[in-house]
């Protein structure tokens, strides 16, 4: 779990949050909306999937209210599945 310290902790684009945390998903705070679609927002965690639930229990731990992104598609993410 990388963890973005105060210092860190400022208001960026999502343009900015892609380019800086590529492939990874990021737990987003104070974060402004147009739709479903982020426009800046307070990146407060940085990790891999595989710790996304140890990371959203400590985050949830400190009181953080947050949304996750990912700053890249998934592979077959975007694909139907018809059961």
């Amino acid at each position: 779990m990388e963890e973005v310290t105060a210092m860190q902790a400022t208001l960026m684009s999502w343009d900015e949050i892609k380019a800086k945390y590529p492939d990874r998903w990021v737990a987003l705070a104070d974060y402004r909306k147009d739709g479903s679609r982020i426009i800046e927002a307070v990146p407060v965690e940085v990790c891999e999937e595989k710790d996304m639930y140890s990371t959203e229990m400590a985050l949830r731990q400190r009181g953080i209210t947050f949304v996750w992104r990912r700053t890249s598609e998934l592979e077959g993410a975007n694909v139907l599945c018809r059961f």
